[in-house]
């Protein structure tokens, strides 16, 4: 039900929604991404040692089909990094990934 609730008060404010850092927060811990990745910008601590989602790299921000695509495909297993692919295959539903997505882009570009 609260999900529901927060897809129909995106669906009024559009995607400025996702600059609530608190939402961002919660579907990443939801979505287990803080197991391995810490998020400074969001105050997430992470004992993994995969690289801080604050800031986006230079393989994400310079896809040339757009950062949201290579975040979704990296996730599902579809796109690369050189020779590597992420190391879980996301389980998460869609549109927590799309709501992950844009919120990540949108950290990176307040920096």
């Amino acid at each position: 039900m609260k999900f529901i609730a927060f897809v129909m008060a995106l669906a009024f404010v559009g995607n400025t929604a996702i600059a609530d850092d608190a939402v961002l927060s919660k579907l990443m811990k939801n979505n287990k991404c803080v197991m391995c990745h810490k998020v400074t910008a969001l105050k997430i601590k992470s004992k993994g040692k995969a690289p801080d989602l604050s800031h986006l790299s230079a393989d994400v921000t310079g896809y040339e089909k757009g950062a949201k695509i290579w975040i979704q495909g990296w996730m599902k297993k579809e796109i690369l990094k050189g020779p590597k692919k992420h190391a879980f295959t996301w389980k998460g539903t869609e549109a927590d990934l799309n709501l992950i997505a844009d919120g990540l882009i949108e950290l990176n570009e307040r920096k």
